[in-house]
């Protein structure tokens, strides 16, 4: 009988393959040991590559991406034993004929199915919807098979932004068209995201924009109160001869828009910013002036 020991930790080298998916070279080793045909111990230690090409593919029924093996193959790289010298070529010939060539490949292909299986398992939740805050969800759909070419994976997708009343955001222009800049660093992965994107998840966090400031202390300055304004408006040193809280409340009435040009972004809020005198005994606040 035969048995493997010392399996070498596996070298992993991967090359885009366009239009196909990604070639996978993984070298390792190992030791097989057993009894020779002498009565003593045989011991044999091979290298070898075993190569498949990962063609990207697109499941009929989830419709998220998949990587499947084929044509895998085993390489030997070299084959040493401890056998007498003057019996290692008809020996170890023979032993790779009728037992190597026709064990390894059952015996190592079945690894790359499994390291597949593995990563077609980081897309199982690719569509489901994800939660934005308190305010609704972004669900990410496939729209078409990801492209491959010499230097990397691209991977599109259409966002649907719904609120959580399950009502969905329309995109002001869903038909933009946009391109990766070059020049990004080798081995990085690059995110590009529209503006139409950003705009619409922005308006689903509309109301998340608006801020109540009350008694509270911004960065190093302290409370706020109408004599802080008094020194601007002289009416409201009249009106609050005493100090009173300030109480600021800023409201986004129209949609955020963000645009993009080379070298420049822009997020655009149209909003109201009003400041207004605190009272006590649970009167609402006397509005100073609205902006």
């Amino acid at each position: 009988s035969l048995k493997v020991k010392d399996v070498k930790l596996p070298v992993i080298t991967l090359n885009f393959i366009p239009g196909v998916g990604i070639f996978q070279c993984v070298s390792t080793g190992m030791t097989i040991t057993g009894k020779s045909f002498m009565g003593g111990n045989m011991e044999i230690i091979v290298v070898l590559n075993i190569t498949a090409t990962n063609r990207l593919l697109q499941d009929e029924e989830t419709g998220l991406p998949m990587f499947k093996s084929e044509g895998c193959e085993i390489i030997l790289v070299s084959v040493k034993t401890n056998l007498p010298s003057n019996m290692l070529p008809k020996v170890v010939n023979k032993f790779l004929d009728s037992t190597l060539h026709k064990v390894l490949p059952s015996l190592m292909c079945p690894a790359i199915d499994a390291v597949l299986v593995y990563v077609n398992r980081k897309w199982a939740n690719l569509n489901a919807p994800m939660p934005v805050g308190q305010m609704g969800t972004v669900k990410y759909v496939l729209t078409s098979l990801p492209t491959t070419t010499a230097s990397y994976i691209q991977v599109d997708f259409s966002p649907t932004v719904q609120q959580l009343e399950a009502n969905t955001i329309q995109p002001a222009d869903a038909g933009e068209a946009f391109e990766f800049p070059e020049g990004y660093v080798e081995g990085s992965s690059q995110l590009l995201l529209s503006a139409t994107f950003l705009t619409t998840e922005l308006a689903l966090l509309q109301k998340s924009l608006d801020v109540n400031v009350h008694e509270t202390k911004i960065g190093q300055l302290p409370p706020q109160t109408t004599k802080t304004l008094a020194g601007f408006i002289p009416k409201v040193a009249k009106a609050y001869p005493k100090p009173k809280p300030l109480v600021t409340q800023i409201r986004i009435n129209k949609p955020p828009k963000v645009t993009m040009k080379t070298g420049n972004s822009l997020l655009h809020l149209h909003g109201t910013l009003e400041m207004s005198a605190a009272r006590r005994r649970g009167k609402p606040p006397a509005s100073l002036f609205l902006l």
